[in-house]
């Protein structure tokens, strides 16, 4: 299943459409349950596609959207995908803590400091 090439994909395990969302529009979301990696077999992975179908302004579809679950529990696809809207507000804390606060740098101390 290539994820570029749509004629290469199987049919979805459970499909959603949301009709009218405030923002997006009119929103599909797919899901494919229980595939693996050709290298790691033993790794279940679900897939989920969501694509909006209200094209951008230049009159150009939307992007899709990949995105990959592992674990143990499937959450529904109106959660998946809902909850998927808010990881901005995540990811920028995320970067200001990296980028700002320097959580990414070393904290190195001196063998007397380590000692003492």
């Amino acid at each position: 299943m290539r994820l570029n090439d749509p004629n290469t994909w199987l049919q979805a395990d459970t499909a959603i459409e949301i009709d009218e969302h405030p923002d997006l529009g009119k929103v599909r979301v797919r899901q494919w349950i229980d595939l693996h990696f050709y290298r790691a077999p033993g790794q279940k992975v679900n897939l989920i596609l969501v694509e909006r179908m209200k094209p951008m302004s230049n009159g150009q579809p939307f992007p899709p959207l990949w995105l990959a679950w592992v674990g143990e529990r499937t959450l529904p696809l109106e959660t998946v995908w809902f909850k998927y809207l808010r990881r901005f507000g995540v990811d920028h804390w995320y970067r200001f803590a990296k980028q700002r606060l320097h959580w990414t740098l070393p904290n190195l101390r001196t063998t007397i400091r380590a000692l003492e």
